[in-house]
């Protein structure tokens, strides 16, 4: 599990470095196309689906759940995603900060950081969704109607 954990983080770090630094060079269509490669790989491979899972089901708040949600929240926000994402990363980073202060305490509701974490997921969805759904049309793939990215 340490294993895992730390893998991820540095996953998490190295992602972040990235995203920053191809948001930083800006400018043209295919710097922000990386950027969201970047962006999305970051997000996709946090771990706040597993999170929002192991909160709903056993009722205890992850210890990385907190980190998770401000690094998302900061990807979100950094990002120089393109017009069409930018709305849906904002709902995504405004709904992980919600769920970030409502368990930064030492007592959270659980009932309430669930409501939260759940709302997070679902803004996660959305613009996971979308984004691959830009970057399939950025590189030319076609879908099936009502096709939507899943995992």
């Amino acid at each position: 599990m340490r294993t895992s954990l730390a893998r991820r983080a540095g996953l998490l770090a190295a992602a972040t470095l990235a995203a920053f630094a191809l948001a930083a060079c800006g400018g043209s269509k295919t710097d922000s196309q990386t950027a969201a490669v970047a962006g999305l790989g970051l997000i996709e491979h946090s771990g706040f689906h597993e999170l929002d899972e192991s909160l709903t089901k056993d009722g205890k708040v992850p210890p990385t759940a907190h980190t998770t949600a401000k690094h998302i929240q900061a990807v979100a926000l950094a990002t120089d995603w393109p017009k069409d994402l930018q709305d849906k990363a904002k709902t995504m980073a405004t709904a992980m900060d919600t769920f970030a202060k409502a368990i930064d305490t030492d007592t959270p509701d659980i009932k309430k950081a669930t409501e939260l974490s759940n709302a997070a997921h679902k803004a996660w969805h959305d613009f996971t969704g979308a984004a691959w759904e830009y970057l399939y049309q950025e590189a030319g793939l076609k879908t099936a109607a009502g096709e939507t990215h899943s995992h």
